[in-house]
């Protein structure tokens, strides 16, 4: 179980550092398998401002730009898209090591690339160890300050924690669950949880059978939304998949994964124009072949609940 420290504070309030919520965490036997706090390696990395790019006359998919740092004006050679007049990005100047994911850590020098002088390298999401977008460089708003260090602008969104979650405490699979087990070993205070009740305004025609025990499905119900655009999710929802390792597949199918890792309340979304009839729940047979999500194909032993 991953999130960040920003995410369990939506629902727990304390000011303890990190650290102590660690061992707090592990004292709970929600054991600590995982911490990473991104500011601890990006002091070096300063927060900058492109003034100007140009094309590279040896290079068609390299730019020169010009970057201020807060005190000077480098000579940067960019060979990402994104790359744009007054865009604030995040600079490693000469010096700075790069160690991201699992590639080998490499210092930053002054270079020449295809004859140009580079004093630096403007840096990806991938390259700051803060995700694994490295499609272009990270893009800042104008919240940031230049010649800040980047350290120095992070928050609790960026420290992430990963625990391990025992086959009796599945109510801790979630973030909130987490936060309410916290609180009542006397870490923090537990916030309350609110909702916005949104009332029925149509029906749906699929039904349920359940044919399954009380105590293994006390309940299953469905709720039918209509005019969705399926799009790709939201900043918001892709910086929390990002830090706590889960895969954006598209806006609908992240809103439910989001949920179940946000309250430990296991959801899934169907295609009603593909729907017709009823939804059964039951019990497999053994031996029973099962397609999943993944499109791998299970073999199921008697009695698990389909």
């Amino acid at each position: 179980m991953k999130f960040t420290v920003g995410w369990l504070k939506d629902y727990l309030d304390f000011s303890d550092t990190s650290e102590n919520l660690c061992q707090k965490l592990t004292s709970i036997g929600l054991e600590v398998e995982y911490f990473f706090d991104p500011s601890l390696m990006l002091k070096n990395f300063i927060v900058s401002k492109v003034l100007d790019v140009k094309k590279h006359p040896n290079a068609d998919k390299l730019s020169i730009c010009k970057v201020f740092n807060g005190t000077e004006n480098l000579k940067i050679i960019c060979g990402a898209s994104n790359v744009k007049k007054d865009l604030l990005t995040v600079l490693a100047p000469v010096g700075t090591v790069i160690k991201s994911g699992s590639k080998e850590e490499f210092v930053i020098k002054k270079s020449l690339i295809r004859g140009e002088e580079s004093n630096g390298m403007l840096c990806s999401e991938e390259e700051l160890g803060l995700g694994d977008n490295s499609e272009g460089i990270i893009e800042l708003d104008s919240n940031y300050e230049v010649g800040k260090s980047y350290s120095d602008c992070l928050d609790d969104e960026s420290i992430e924690i990963e625990i391990a979650i025992t086959p009796n405490r599945v109510d801790c699979a979630g973030v909130y669950g987490i936060a309410r087990d916290l609180s009542a070993a006397g870490f923090g205070t537990l916030k309350e949880k609110k909702y916005n009740n949104v009332k029925t305004t149509f029906e749906s025609n699929i039904t349920i059978k359940n044919e399954l025990k009380k105590d293994d499905c006390p309940k299953f119900s469905l709720r039918l939304i209509k005019n969705v655009k399926n799009n790709e999710s939201n900043h918001f929802i892709s910086k929390r998949f990002s830090r706590s390792g889960l895969k954006k597949i598209s806006s609908l199918v992240d809103i439910t994964n989001y949920v179940t890792i946000d309250f430990c309340r296991p959801l899934h979304v169907f295609d009603y124009d593909k729907l017709e009839g009823e939804i059964t729940l039951r019990y497999s047979k053994q031996g029973e072949k099962f397609i999943g999500l993944d499109d791998i194909e299970y073999t199921l032993d008697d009695g698990m609940i389909l």
